[in-house]
């Protein structure tokens, strides 16, 4: 997977004033391109800063100012590149739901200075944009000035708002520790000589292209956005933990997801100098570490539905228990709602620990479902008759379909090396 912070870095060299190519979309965001240069307004230029959108107070370090609207001033003309570019996606729930969390964190992030692992260490303020473009890519990408960019595949691959919520933290991280300007900034001429190989990578989907040029250059921006992204997911849990809205769980439940899909691709490129970015399972070691640091618990199941068991009513007043979309249980009897919901309350605990499946055992004395020395819940006669079978029958089932959930629950936690 192409950086995207490389992405970002490529768009701002690309702008006219740059000294780049022609953009392929010269319409800016917020306002028409002016052809005619003679028709061009005569009266103030338009501020970079909108303070009637912004209630935070903007730095008084004259040089930091500058770095900002410099960022603003580059940042429009690169996202205004990545709009045409992609296209914005025409799903309005999908825009709205990015706007309204991003705009949470934006909050947080204009009135917290946070640590900033690597980057630019003051309080950047901006008045973040986040706008969801068209495309089936699980990424998201962060332009200089506050322009944050997810796609909608990314949005299909989001379990929560608190997974959301982690991504667009992280996104925002980038811009608020100004990490792509900073790179652009260190980064000379042998940059140009890359430009073929990053459009033909990010368009093909494939490391192909890169490797076949000079690795020299890669392998210094491989630290650089190794060390943007470390601080970036730092950054982005900081920012959920102060919400005291959003889960950083749930951070790692997305990360663990990504882990499974990139396993194939970080095999390949693991320990080599064309990693571009940590391997996502050290990432998920990272928001473990993070989350116990700050006394957290580990509760998966609140973070994510996959996660969770949830509870079906079902038409003949019997109630379902699922996890992950799998089976485990049917509750049956006048109580039916009642017990379950107590159950699957504690059976949340139970596999927010990550179990063995192997501790799990059928009892007969009562009917009940047992780990190690407990009893996990008691099988009532009420419950065979609602799964037409006998109190053995159901217990014995019972296990078998708990074992494959916590095999499935295991693979989706961990994938060894």
């Amino acid at each position: 997977m192409i950086s995207t912070l490389v992405l970002a870095t490529l768009l701002l060299k690309q702008s006219p004033s740059r000294g780049g190519q022609e953009p392929r979309v010269p319409t800016p965001i917020g306002g028409p391109q002016i052809k005619d240069k003679d028709k061009a307004p005569t009266g103030p230029p338009t501020p970079w800063f909108n303070k009637d959108e912004d209630t935070f107070d903007l730095p008084t370090d004259p040089k930091q100012l500058a770095d900002l609207k410099h960022d603003v001033v580059e940042g429009k003309k690169a996202a205004a590149d990545a709009i045409k570019f992609f296209g914005v996606s025409t799903n309005m729930a999908y825009q709205e739901r990015v706007e309204r969390i991003g705009q949470q964190i934006a909050h947080i992030a204009n009135h917290t200075h946070v640590t900033a692992l690597w980057g630019d260490t003051r309080h950047n303020v901006y008045h973040y944009r986040y706008t969801v473009l068209k495309g089936d890519d699980v990424n998201a990408f962060s332009i200089p000035g506050g322009y944050i960019f997810v796609f909608e595949g990314l949005m299909k691959f989001v379990e929560s708002d608190d997974e959301l919520a982690g991504v667009l933290g992280h996104e925002t991280s980038h811009a608020a520790f100004r990490h792509v300007a900073i790179m652009e900034a260190r980064q000379n001429k042998e940059m140009y000589l890359q430009i073929p190989a990053i459009v033909a990578s990010i368009l093909s989907h494939s490391m192909a292209p890169m490797v076949g040029t000079s690795l020299a250059l890669q392998g210094t921006e491989s630290g650089w956005s190794i060390n943007a992204e470390k601080a970036a997911d730092f950054g982005g849990f900081q920012f959920l933990e102060k919400s005291g809205k959003y889960n950083p769980v749930a951070m790692l439940t997305f990360m663990e997801r990504l882990n499974r899909q990139d396993h194939a691709i970080d095999s390949i490129v693991k320990n080599t100098i064309i990693q571009d970015h940590p391997i996502t399972k050290e990432r998920v070691d990272a928001f473990e570490d993070d989350l116990r640091n700050a006394g957290i618990p580990i509760e998966r199941s609140k973070a994510s539905p996959t996660f969770r068991v949830l509870l079906t009513d079902c038409p003949d007043g019997t109630v379902d228990a699922t996890l992950n979309s799998r089976k485990i249980y049917k509750f049956g009897g006048p109580d039916a709602k009642v017990r379950a919901a107590a159950i699957a309350e504690k059976l949340n605990h139970f596999y927010d620990e990550v179990p063995q499946a192997y501790d799990l055992s059928a009892r007969n004395d009562p009917y009940a479902i047992g780990y190690k020395t407990d009893v996990l819940f008691t099988v009532l006669p009420e419950d065979a008759a609602a799964n037409k079978m006998t109190q053995d029958k159901l217990v014995e089932d019972t296990v078998g379909a708990m074992k494959k959930s916590l095999i499935d629950l295991g693979y989706r936690v961990w994938v060894e090396d």
